[in-house]
């Protein structure tokens, strides 16, 4: 997004990025459903939903206020690098069954 300066090319890449998130529900279920009873299913696909929906809320308001101390482009650099971190951190350290 901060690359770009179209309303039209934002809009794109925000499509394409949002595919790619609808991408990340199948392996989601995969995982609870092999780390988890049937009688836990529900209340960890909650807990996997509700984070979601906590962090699509938090973050407009955190990233406001971010904006306030920074150049709001150096804010979806920051994002963008916790996000790589974090995707990296759990590829390398993610097991696939739990212990």
């Amino acid at each position: 997004f901060p690359l770009s300066k179209n309303v039209k090319v934002s809009s794109a890449i925000w499509f394409v990025e949002g595919l790619l998130q609808g991408l990340g529900w199948a392996p989601c279920a995969v995982l609870l459903k092999k780390w988890f009873p049937p009688s836990q299913m529900g209340r960890w696909w909650s807990v996997l939903s509700s984070s979601g929906n906590i962090a699509g809320a938090v973050s407009p308001f955190l990233f406001t206020s971010l904006s306030t101390v920074w150049n709001w482009k150096f804010n979806f650099y920051l994002f963008g690098s916790a996000t790589v971190f974090v995707g990296v951190s759990v590829f390398i350290h993610h097991e696939r069954f739990p212990l």
